[in-house]
This record gives structure tokens, sequence and C-alpha cells, in this order.
């Protein structure tokens, strides 16, 4: 599964914080609306009560008009508790609360009684006649809503603040961190660039004294120390192997001198694997001073090159049958590593096929393909990319038998990068492995 980008998951999580704090506000300020609403429905109430008390003839006033509130009602009462009069519908189950809740409780001039009754969503007033020859009290009632009712006919008020300002947060939030984000990002991008051969490049630090300002410098000391650090072991490998060739060839002299006055099979086997530890020196000066730079370029004959490696490998390889096709091609490059890179890779099919090796050259549009093949066991697709690694080694006996030194196709592979063409391996039609150079 794919993991968010840190932007995104910023964002997300200050969208969700905003969004549940605006809705947390939306619903406090709609519940303070709500219970300001219901005052002004007591407030309405007890002004509607009043009035009819202080009318008249109380008993003569038609219908409740009440500034806020629905469903008004009004009832008038002498001193026993008695409807002398009514105005709108009184629900029946309510009629009794009237008397019992509010008649009772009515004793005082100009002072409302306002009461709650259970089950019933009405705000009630009660208040005395102003003539106590025209009634006794006189009650209220106006609808009042209930918050679940309130929620259901003002919900879009309080779901769009939260949406409005969630998706603002979210907008926001990604462009801040982008803004923010975006130096990290281009050190990431020239992290990326450098290589094991480019170690003296550094990253871009941002001008400011902050965080992202640290680290670029601590990612270009880090790179800056990795630099010397590659830069002593490639210069102890190159002066070893150095030194390490005088010695050797001192010795293959002394046992060529010795071998032409005793012949001796052990002299023979010691000098095979003098030359193999040769071989194995060459291949480490190669890397050593493998700077990585582009290398010098110039029209390159590439089927002369080719053909003269072959013509090597078939005198060297007396046994091995090499079969070449060679199409005329002429690119930009440099012939000196090219000739490196086929001849590792036929060498690899001489030493490793069971005695057939072929090679091709075809021109194509943007320049041209090598392919070298063998009839050896093949490589597994599992293994294809790990034998171009330093000293890898598919068969360590195998490897051992044939001289090799597991240097070869790591050669072939650094010095394709710094040339800009790619190796891949695929089946051979002769039924072992194909390499495929690609060369721009």
């Amino acid at each position: 599964m794919t993991r968010r980008s840190l932007r995104t998951r910023l964002a997300i999580l200050i969208t969700v914080i905003v969004t549940v704090v605006t809705a947390v506000a939306s619903v406090l300020i709609g519940v303070q609306r709500w219970r300001e609403e219901e005052s002004r429905v007591i407030d309405a109430s007890n002004l509607a009560a009043f009035q009819i008390a202080d009318s008249p003839n109380p008993t003569s006033v038609a219908a409740v008009s009440p500034a806020v509130g629905t469903r008004p009602f009004a009832v008038i009462y002498d001193e026993n508790a008695g409807e002398l009069h009514r105005i709108g519908e009184v629900p029946a189950a309510l009629e009794a609360e009237l008397r019992d809740e509010v008649w009772n409780f009515v004793t005082e001039e100009d002072t409302a009684v306002n009461v709650e009754i259970e089950d019933f969503d009405v705000a009630v007033s009660g208040v005395l006649c102003a003539d106590p020859a025209d009634c006794d009290t006189v009650i209220v009632g106006l609808h009042r809503e209930t918050l679940l009712e309130n929620v259901r006919r003002r919900w879009l008020w309080w779901l769009v603040p939260s949406v409005v300002v969630g998706g603002a947060a979210w907008l926001i939030t990604r462009w801040l961190v982008g803004r923010s984000l975006r130096p990290v990002d281009q050190m990431r991008a020239e992290l990326d660039d450098i290589t094991a051969t480019d170690l003296d490049r550094r990253v871009s630090v941002p001008g400011a004294e902050d965080e992202l300002g640290r680290l670029g410098r601590s990612m270009n000391k880090t790179i800056e120390r990795l630099g010397e650090s590659v830069e002593a072991n490639e210069r102890f490998v190159a002066d070893a192997a150095h030194e390490l060739r005088s010695p050797l060839a001192g010795v293959r002299a002394a046992l060529e001198v010795e071998s032409g006055r005793s012949p001796s099979g052990l002299l023979d086997d010691s000098m095979v694997e003098l030359d193999r530890a040769g071989r194995l020196i060459d291949d480490l000066l190669t890397l050593a001073r493998r700077s990585g730079a582009p290398p010098q370029r110039s029209d390159v004959d590439l089927d002369d090159v080719v053909g003269q490696v072959v013509a090597s490998a078939v005198s060297r390889f007396p046994e091995v049958e090499i079969l070449s096709d060679l199409l005329p091609v002429r690119i930009v490059s440099n012939a000196d590593q090219v000739r490196r890179v086929v001849g590792n890779l036929i060498e690899n099919g001489c030493r490793y096929g069971r005695g057939r090796v072929r090679v091709t050259l075809q021109p194509r549009p943007a320049g041209a393909v090598v392919v070298v093949e063998d009839d050896g066991p093949g490589i597994p697709e599992a293994k294809r990319q790990e034998v171009f690694e330093r000293f890898a080694r598919l068969d360590e006996s195998r490897a051992r038998a044939t001289g090799g030194s597991g240097l070869g196709l790591a050669i072939v592979k650094e010095l394709a990068f710094d040339l800009g063409a790619t190796v891949h391996i695929t089946d051979s039609e002769l039924g072992g492995a194909a390499f495929v150079v690609e060369l721009a």
C-alpha cells in the first residue's frame, strides 16, 4: 500500500482538526441560538398574556398575536378555575395541566408565572387579570421548538460552515506545507542525482537559518565525509593493486625461467594462478581509476572495434567457437570503453559457456545494439541484476575453476553507465544468456 505524502497527511490532519472544531463551534452556536429563541418565545407568551389580561374585556379577545412562536392559545379562568373564554386550540390532555401547574401558582399582580409542562413542547405563561370583575387568570401558551426540531430545520446552517472551513483548511494547508517543503524536494532531487562517482557535488542549501538550512548543511557535510572515505578507499585499492603488479611480474618471470629448466605441472599451475591474480589486479585498477566523469567521445566505427575484440577473443580462446554478425555502424562514443565492455562480455561467454559464443551488432535510429550470447546454463531471472555487482558469483566453485574474478560484469555495468548505455540480460537462442548493450 502506497503511503501518502507528508503534505497530504498534514493536510488531512489539520483539515480534520479544523473541521471538528468548526463543527463543535457550530453546534454550540446553534444550541445558544436555540436557547435564545426559546427565551424569546417565553417573553412573547408573557407579553401576550399581559395584553389579554389588561384589555377592557378579556373574554371578547378573538385571537392571540405573539411576535414569535406558533400555534398560540389562551384560556381565561374565573376565581374558581372555571373556564370563561378560550382562544385557539388547546390539547385536551393539557387542560388539566394548565389548572394544576399554572392557575394554582398565579398569585401576584404584574408577575407572570412560566411553567414547563412535561410531555408538551409549549411555553406557558399565567398572569392575573387587571380587573378581577372581568376574570381571575389568563394563561397563554405558545409552541416552542425542541432542539431536535431546530436541528432538522437548520441542519444546513450547521453543516455548511464545517464544510467550507474544512475545504479552506485543506487548500491552505497543502499550499503552505508544499511551499515549506519545496526546498526539501529540491535537495532530495539533487541528492538522488549524486552518485558514488561525483561526490564533489553538493545540494542547494536554503538561505534561511532554520531547520531546512541546517538539514541542507548536514547533507553536504555527510556527502563530503562520504566522498573523502570513497576517495581514500579507491586510492588505497589503486595503490595496493599498483604495488602488487611488480612482485607478481617478478614471481612469474622466475617461474618461467625455472619451468624452462625443469618443466613441472606445479609450476604451470602456479603461473595460471598468477595470471588470474594479474587479471584481478587489472580489474581493480580499472574500477579504482574510474572517475565517473563523461568519457571523451569521438566518431567510432563500432563494427571495426567489435571486430577487433572478437579477433582477440578467437586467439585467446581457440577451443570456443565464436560467431559474429557485425553490420557497419558509426556512433559518437569512446572506443576504449566500448572495447572493454564488449571484451568482458565475450570473455564471460567463453568462460561460462559450453563452447559457442555469438556476437551481433545492429544499428538503431539513435545508436546501436551489441548482443553477446552463449550456450551456457543461463542466468535465472531473479539473479540478473545481482551478477552486475562487484565480486558476484552465482557458483563459487565454477567461477574459481574458470578463473573468474567476479569483477568483469561489474566493470561492464559501470563503464556502460559512463557511456550513457544500458545493459540487460535475456535468454539466448543458443540456450544460455544473452547480454544486450544498447549504445546511444
